[in-house]
């Protein structure tokens, strides 16, 4: 009997049974919807088939398919509006903005169907606890007619995943089945693909013409913005202005398109690239990663940005002198040096005139963020409730929401959009989140180091969220939260041993 036969003889189990049935049955049904509906049935259950199938793939090896998230997302948007360009149907582009969202399900399941997952810590259960509250902000409108910010159910449902989906992500990541490499290849994807961001800043910065040519003409950013996303932009500038001093600046946002919140995405990165700086052996194309993701904090023009890299890079220099890492001295030797070789030049820089003026109060930007964070705090007062789902700038200015607050302030805006209660949950999470990282950061090899990089970064995103609504942008969330969830994942939860300290990395 052949190998064929013997496998077809050979009894199967009710999940080989399933998958044989679906697999008959997913052309017969596009068949069938053919004959009856007409071609849309049929392309939509096929795209339903295929959707379908990538979350069954995604479940299955979930680890690759978060670290092809890390490297996909922060491209996405040009990766797209190129895939337009070339011929891409609306439709099929439009369904490739929502790979993140298939990934985000994928690895809900996969972490369900882990037999070996462990119970949900207090992190987890406070993390699910804020989803259910903003959840809850969903359908809150239709039981409190009037209370609430008029908003459809559209806006209200995309507001909840800005809000409510990397938290998922992080819950479910940590329970799902991955690779003891995990660590290692995230931490290649986190970099490699930060240097591209990077590198696309620094361009931006030192040929902004050329950039805005690769926007327009190649690329055709803003056609994609305004046929596939229905958002009207410049059709002939994708760059953003400003002005300090009476004179014009860019602010430059790279592949990402977001100068206020790029720098604060290369965060983990940076910290990243710091604890290799402070390993045994030091490899030019990580001197080269650091150099390049600092630069391009620094032409980000972001005071709070660059202020929120300083913290990074404070506690990055803390965690390697904790662990007692080889490279711990060069670390603080070469953050000192580009202090030393920077700050002269701070006071005649676009960045330095920006913070001289917003010193001597002549900036109009900081009077603004002055005035945008008393507006949210007394929208807090007068509305501990929250104003609903959509509120916050981003989805509130979108869709031209009524009653939209921009605090510049996360932590504010958040309350502003969903109560008090979910500043104290989120607050929770946080808090958590920092203590259990620095906990991990304690162990041992790479997972300690790894652990103490992502704490180092997440405060400096903290300090960022008191300025901006950080969390507000998807990429950064998405890969912060899923990078901190491989740092304390079930893998290497046990206690680290007490009689001995960490080596170093």
């Amino acid at each position: 009997m052949t190998a064929v036969t013997e496998r077809l003889a050979r009894p199967r189990s009710d999940s080989d049974i399933a998958r044989y049935a679906l697999t008959a049955l997913v052309p017969v049904g596009v068949l069938v919807a053919i004959l009856a509906g007409g071609a849309r049935v049929a392309e939509a259950l096929l795209a339903a088939a295929v959707a379908g199938g990538f979350v069954a793939l995604v479940a299955r090896k979930p680890g690759p398919a978060v670290v092809g998230l890390l490297v996909w997302q922060p491209v996405s948007l040009v990766a797209l509006a190129l895939l337009f360009r070339l011929g891409a149907p609306a439709t099929g582009v439009r369904a490739l903005g929502s790979v993140r969202d298939l990934v985000v399900l994928g690895v809900v399941i996969a972490a369900l169907f882990n037999r070996r997952r462990r119970p949900l810590d207090l992190l987890d259960k406070v993390a699910i606890a804020l989803v259910a509250v903003l959840s809850f902000y969903v359908v809150l409108p239709y039981a409190a007619p009037g209370v609430f910010a008029g908003t459809t159910l559209h806006v209200r449902a995309l507001a909840w995943r800005i809000d409510t989906e990397y938290l998922v992500l992080f819950v479910a990541l940590r329970h799902a089945p991955v690779s003891a490499r995990i660590l290692r290849n995230a931490t290649k994807a986190a970099i490699g693909v930060a240097v591209v961001v990077a590198t696309g800043a620094l361009v931006e910065f030192i040929a902004s013409d050329a950039w805005n040519s690769f926007l327009v003409s190649v690329a055709q950013v803003p056609v994609y913005k305004l046929q596939v996303l229905h958002v009207a932009t410049d059709p002939s500038d994708a760059l953003v202005h400003g002005v300090v001093a009476g004179h014009a600046i860019i602010r430059v946002g790279s592949v990402l398109l977001s100068p206020l919140t790029l720098g604060f995405y290369l965060y983990a990165a940076w910290a990243l690239t710091l604890r290799l700086l402070s390993g045994r052996r030091v490899r030019p194309g990580v001197v080269f990663a650091a150099v390049a993701i600092g630069g391009a904090i620094l032409v980000t023009l972001t005071r709070s940005a660059v202020f929120g890299a300083l913290v990074v890079a404070v506690f990055s220099v803390g965690v390697a002198a904790s662990r007692r890492s080889s490279g711990r001295i060069r670390v603080g030797g070469l953050l000192v040096a580009a202090a030393l070789l920077f700050a002269p030049l701070a006071g005649s820089t676009t960045l330095g005139q920006r913070t001289t003026e917003a010193v001597t109060g002549a900036d109009v930007s900081a009077q603004g963020h002055l005035d945008a964070v008393r507006a949210g705090f007394e929208t807090l007062v007068h509305h501990p409730a929250g104003l609903g789902l959509g509120t916050q700038p981003g989805i509130g200015e979108r869709f031209s929401v009524r009653g939209t607050v921009t605090a510049e302030d996360y932590y504010l805006g958040l309350g502003d959009e969903a109560g008090v209660q979910s500043v104290v949950l989120f607050v929770g999470v946080y808090v958590l989140l920092l203590l259990e990282l620095r906990r991990r950061s304690r162990s041992p090899g790479a997972v300690g180091s790894f652990s103490g990089a992502i704490w180092a970064a997440g405060w400096g995103l903290a300090a960022g969220a008191l300025f901006l609504h950080v969390w507000l942008d998807v990429t950064l969330a998405l890969s912060f939260w899923a990078l901190a969830a491989l740092a304390l994942h079930d893998r290497w939860a046990a206690d680290p041993p007490r009689s001995r300290r960490p080596g170093p990395v």
